[in-house]
């Protein structure tokens, strides 16, 4: 939903390994959270997105370790979360 509510789920959970953000969304935004994600949980990977591809910029100088433009498309997608997962970023 936004940056706030999936902090919040990073809060009470301790399973995360891979965390998916929009960069444009409301409340907190990806870049923040990012940010927050990198420095209370530097083991989580993080993927971002967006359509625009400064915005994709920003994110990997963050700290987002692969980014994805949209429109992607599944296997895009899953091709991502396999190379966070064997540290291929």
């Amino acid at each position: 939903e936004n940056g706030l509510k999936g902090m919040e789920v990073m809060y009470s959970q301790t399973d995360i390994s891979i965390v998916i953000t929009d960069i444009i969304m409301p409340g907190k935004n990806g870049l923040e959270t990012i940010t927050e994600i990198r420095r209370k949980y530097p083991e989580i990977k993080i993927l971002a997105i967006s359509g625009d591809e400064y915005n994709l910029n920003l994110a990997r100088n963050t700290g987002a370790h692969l980014t994805l433009l949209k429109p992607f498309n599944k296997l895009q997608l899953l091709s991502a979360l396999s190379k966070l997962q064997l540290n291929m970023f």
